[in-house]
Order: structure tokens, then sequence, then C-alpha cells
């Protein structure tokens, strides 16, 4: 679906309280008087320089603490489960939708491209090097920096957007879901499948958004079309209301009046920090010994605290730190040698060459890559047979039937035309 256009501790970050914690103290003077904190209020607002206004100034602001954690619904871990499969490609001038959209709807996840991305920039690549494997996030940042262009998960959809949007966006999904949870409960966690016909406004698919948890929209996008699509795999309105405002470097919000709650647009945030407590045993990605568990946090910008009871911990970071602390850590390579000492006797009539390959890697345990050109003759049916032949043996003799030029790097295939 695409538009136009991963023992005790302690804190790793500890912020410093705001100096406004200090002056909201209650004052103790009479309601007559000129409080303390009035005073100190006024001062600070004429001081141009001085101690004080640097340090109001340099004092960070805490992160949003997350209640409502779109990280930990079932259909994001579903996404993390799915984005850890291992992944191959090898692409020839494939346009970037085309190719990102078939990466990620193979394996059960929905796309969302930003509408200032060019849909149809050609990209050439191959993933993973030779001689090696690697799994589908991994692949998709390597697509999203070859395009110049950043990625981020926001619950089952891979949005691709400008670099320093992608991170900014995954958060504000995040915010926005915990508002719409605290101020219109239960309607707030339903994924729901949407789809929109050709030439569709942006205004008119958030009203259409809307509609069904019968949300009004209190304000209004800026006017662009999007061809048709479908955020195919459901998802919550608030993974779609925010992926449809990202274009406009804008987010949604909670607008609550009384028992009313009606659904704004806003400047995108550039914070992307946040803060959710966690059950430890959901903090797979953490698994280890401490000094491991820290680094990690270092290399991610993330910090991690234990509270008391030891059952749950305190994680805080960009959307990306938390939810690689949500998945296992890489597994080690596959040992590959007793494939390569094993011996096949294979035989077939008349049958697709891409079924044919796809059946063999699936037995034998390789990674077959078609390039475009390939792909275009892969329905070519072939036949031939061949009796106690190693793997290369074997893909010699399935490119002699297919006319094709088939390279094995490792477990990678590359079958090209």
């Amino acid at each position: 679906m695409a538009n136009r256009s991963g023992n005790s501790f302690w804190p790793l970050m500890t912020p410093t309280k705001p100096l406004v914690s200090f002056l909201d103290r209650p004052s103790r003077r009479g309601e007559g008087g000129v409080s303390n904190r009035r005073q100190l209020f006024g001062w600070l607002a004429v001081a141009s320089t001085g101690w004080a206004a640097r340090r109001l100034q340099a004092t960070p602001a805490e992160p949003v603490r997350i209640d409502h954690n779109l990280c930990t619904l079932s259909t994001t871990r579903d996404a993390l489960r799915r984005g850890q499969t291992p992944t191959g490609f090898l692409w020839d001038n494939k346009p970037l939708r085309e190719g990102v959209v078939e990466l990620a709807t193979s394996r059960g996840l929905n796309v969302w491209i930003d509408r200032r991305l060019d849909p149809s920039l050609p990209l050439t690549l191959q993933f993973p090097g030779p001689a090696s494997y690697s799994d589908l996030f991994t692949a998709l940042r390597q697509v999203a920096a070859t395009a110049g262009a950043g990625v981020g998960l926001v619950e089952n959809t891979i949005y691709l957007g400008p670099p320093d949007v992608a991170p900014r966006v995954a958060t504000a999904a995040v915010r926005f879901y915990d508002q719409l949870v605290r101020h219109a409960g239960d309607a707030s966690d339903r994924p729901h499948r949407t789809c929109w016909p050709d030439i569709t406004s942006y205004q008119s698919l958030a009203e259409q958004i809307c509609a069904l948890p019968g949300w009004p929209l209190a304000s209004k996008l800026p006017h662009d079309l999007l061809h048709a699509g479908c955020f195919e795999i459901p998802c919550t309105v608030a993974t779609q209301l925010t992926l449809l405002a990202a274009g406009f470097d804008m987010e949604p919000a909670v607008r609550h009046a009384g028992s009313e709650v009606a659904i704004q647009f806003q400047p995108l945030s550039a914070t992307t920090v946040w803060t959710a407590d966690y059950p430890r045993q959901q903090l797979v990605g953490l698994d280890g010994p401490p000094e491991r568990a820290i680094a990690f946090a270092q290399r991610h910008g993330g910090s991690i605290r234990r509270h008391a009871t030891e059952a749950t911990w305190e994680i805080s970071g960009p959307t990306d730190f938390h939810l690689r602390c949500l998945v296992p850590a890489a597994p080690p390579p596959r040992a590959t040698n007793a494939i390569f000492r094993q011996r096949w006797t294979f035989e077939v009539r008349h049958k697709p060459a891409k079924v044919v390959l796809d059946s063999l890697a699936a037995s034998i345990g390789f990674q077959p890559q078609w390039s475009t050109a390939a792909s275009e003759v892969a329905g070519k049916r072939i036949s031939f047979r061949i009796e106690n032949a190693d793997l290369d043996a074997l893909l010699q003799a399935f490119a002699q039937a297919s006319g094709l030029s088939v390279t094995r790097q490792g477990l990678d295939v590359l079958v090209d035309r």
C-alpha cells in the first residue's frame, strides 16, 4: 500500500528535574500577598541572562510516560516476529514501492510510503551480501538507506519517509494511541482494515477512518490525493491517522472536552523519547548478563531502570529502542557445511522454473533471489533429472534446463537471465 507523490540496573540517563517542579510548590503566603513563587517566576520572565535563565533553558524535559503502549499490542508483537524472518533479494532497477510492498506484504505487514518520497525511484540492490543472510527489518533499513529515506515500524505497518521524520512518526503514534485509550476507551485498540478508492483526498480518508469509532475531526489536513490503497492487515486508528498526517509534518491528538472526544491535527513533535514500564519477561532483547543490557541501551540511545519489585523494568528511549528490547537478539549464523556435503537425486517434468527452485530451496535450505529479468520468465516449464548430485551440480542442472544464470554465494542463490 502506498500513495503518490530492533542484577540491579541504574538509569543510564538521569534527566534533571525541571526547575519548574520546584517553582510549582504551594506558596506559604496568604492569597492576598504576592508569593515568593510568583516573584521568582516574574524574575525569570524578565531575566535574559544569568544563571537561572541558563539553567531553565538547559534543563531537559522528562520523557512523556506511556501507560497504554502501542508496542505491546498483539498486532505489534506479531509484526516483530514476522520482521525477524530471513530475507534475501536481488533488485535490478526495481521501483521503491514495488520492492518494499513485495517484501512486506509477503510477510503479512502493511506499507506506507510518505508522500514526499518518489515511489517509482529505481533501486539496484543485493541483500544480503555474499555468503550471508539477515532478517526483514535489516533488509528494509538497507533499502531505506539506499533510497535516502528513513524507516520505522508503526504497529504492523512499515513506514518509509524522510530520515529525520521516521523516528518522530513512530513516537507520535505511540503518544496518540495512549491518548485515545485514556480518553476514548475500548474503541481505540480495535484493529481495522481500511481501504479507499483512487483519487481519494487525505482529509476524506481521515474522516473515513474516524467514522467507525464515531469521533469527529476538529481540524483538516492540507489537500492532496492518494491512489487506491489499503491497510490490508488490520491496525488501530492511531496507526492509520498518524501515518496519514505524517506526510504533512503533522500528527493527530485528542481534543477532550467533558465527555466528548474529537481528533485534531497539530505540528509533528520533534520529541522521539518516551518512557514505559514492561514486565521483565517481555524484554527478551535484554536477556543475558546486566553488562550486555547496559551496553545494548547505550548503543541504541536508551536507558534501563529496574523497579524495586524486580519484575517490572522502566525503559526510556526512542520507539526503535523500545521495539528492539521486545525482540530476541539475532541468532548465530547457521551451520551450512552439512548442506554442501549432502547429495541429492531429483527429477522434475514440465513444472514452472520458479516452482521448481522454490521447492528445492524449501527442502534443502538455501535462499533463492530472482532478478527482475529472471522473474519475467519464471513461469517457463522445465524438465530434468539428476542423480547423486551435490548442491552446485543440482543448481547447474536447473540452470541448463531453464536457460537462466544461477550463482551460489553461501546459501544465497542468485538467479538472473
